[in-house]
């Protein structure tokens, strides 16, 4: 019998397993995001991040770790957000850890730990009686302190002093690592605010960040008889999609979500920005697109991404699963950019009925105004490039439509869209898929 298999059977032996918890609290909504919140690696990226880690402690006797089962409860009521994660609690797919470590009034707990092949789910709580409202700043490198290809992001925002909080990690070119370390650093977010800003018309894209009030290095070992778990189904069936070919690939199927691989023919007349999807069982039960974190990943070298994430089935008995298309929106390769003239606030004529108002530069730094009433700005412009194509992030938005980017060396540009074409079909599009 191997670590798993006798984790599984003390489980049963528990014989409490934690009822659904339908009505729990929701989570707390975001305040505010401070930085650009996309990680990048090496060779893909993947869509809404920000940063945590943790570490997990497999050297603890495994009865010391089931003793603490009945006391998912909490942890029931901090995975409301996912219902793949709910899943995985109700089905007592989790590790009890118990890693703490306090430094300068603060101290930090690591309590659960939700982990397959291709994600990472931490749970801990940060406690101190000097600092009521604590920001995390953190890493994730490799064992040795290299880069790590990984995309990882926070699930809570105001959460209060001493609540189980979490943090989710995803891999997309390789799987979870047997181990990994994690630079967890704090700081007062009090100390922060009623910062003055110098020019209403180019606020500052940067702050002076407070001084680091602790920080916490811990090294993780993942059990590999979780990080195996997972299972990928071929699919290779193609359809047309508002005259779009696309090939839908491979299923993957991992106890903390789904994901759908596909590939688009090289004849499409617009790259492919998204697809509205979600799974049906044949039960007639629906696994939606995920709600919270990554929904979708591609690679640095397109323009299209390939992989959509939905909730997981993995726990259900469905004998045949389908992928239901309801939409799907396009960036036309023959107009997949629009010109601005810079120096006379002009530009051509803009997608969504979107107009531009002004442009303004300040040093090395432009700004750009449009009208925000048809869609805001942050909804349709993905970055600008120049006429050699060179892309430069915007590194500022704000509510009123503006977007804010610097060191631009032409007094043209071209903003380059998410996508200029929705589609819907007449009726949902249906691939079936045997296990």
């Amino acid at each position: 019998m191997n670590r798993r298999e006798e984790y599984a059977k003390l489980l049963q032996e528990l014989g409490q397993p934690v009822p659904a918890l339908d009505g729990a609290l929701q989570r707390a909504q975001a305040r505010r995001k401070r930085r650009n919140w996309v990680a990048k690696p090496l060779t893909s990226f993947a869509v809404i991040c920000l940063t945590f880690v943790l570490a997990v402690n497999l050297c603890a006797p495994i009865a010391d770790a089931c003793s603490k089962i009945p006391i998912l409860k909490e942890l029931a009521q901090a995975v409301t957000f996912s219902n793949s994660l709910s899943e995985a609690v109700d089905n007592e797919y989790v590790q009890p850890v118990d890693l703490r470590k306090s430094k300068n009034g603060v101290s930090v707990s690591v309590e659960y730990l939700i982990v397959d092949q291709k994600q990472v789910n931490i749970f801990f709580r940060v406690n101190s009686e000097k600092y009521s409202h604590l920001a995390i700043d953190p890493k994730i490198k490799n064992a040795d302190g290299g880069f790590l290809s990984c995309s990882y992001s926070l699930n809570d925002w105001d959460v209060e002093n001493g609540s189980l909080q979490s943090l989710t990690v995803d891999f997309t070119d390789r799987d979870v690592p047997d181990s990994m370390e994690m630079i967890l650093k704090l700081y007062d977010e009090d100390a922060q605010r009623d910062t003055p800003v110098e020019d209403s018309e180019f606020p500052d894209a940067t702050y002076d960040q407070p001084p680091y009030i602790s920080v916490f290095q811990f090294q993780l070992h993942f059990d590999p008889a979780f990080t195996a778990t997972g299972k990928k189904i071929p699919v290779d069936k193609t359809v047309m999609l508002d005259g779009q070919k696309v090939t839908f690939t491979d299923m993957e199927i991992y106890p903390t979500h789904m994901r759908i691989d596909i590939k688009t023919d090289t004849s499409n007349t617009a790259w492919l920005a998204s697809l509205d999807l979600y799974i049906l069982a044949d039960g007639g039960k629906k696994f939606k697109p995920t709600a919270n974190g990554i929904t979708a990943s591609g690679s640095t070298e397109s323009m299209e991404m390939n992989s959509y994430y939905c909730d997981s089935a993995y726990f259900q008995k469905a004998e045949k699963l389908s992928i239901v298309v309801t939409g799907a929106r396009w960036l036309k390769k023959d107009h997949y950019r629009y010109h601005v003239d810079l120096r006379t606030g002009k530009s051509e004529k803009l997608p969504y009925g979107i107009k531009l108002l002004s442009t303004k530069q300040k040093e090395s730094r432009w700004k750009i105004r449009f009208d925000n009433t048809a869609m805001p700005a942050e909804l349709w412009i993905s970055h600008i490039c120049d006429s050699n194509a060179k892309i430069y992030d915007i590194n500022m938005r704000d509510s009123l439509g503006s977007i804010y980017f610097e060191d631009y060396p032409e007094e043209e540009a071209w903003i380059v869209p998410y996508y200029n074409r929705d589609w819907k079909p007449d009726s949902p599009v249906k691939v079936e898929i045997k296990q």
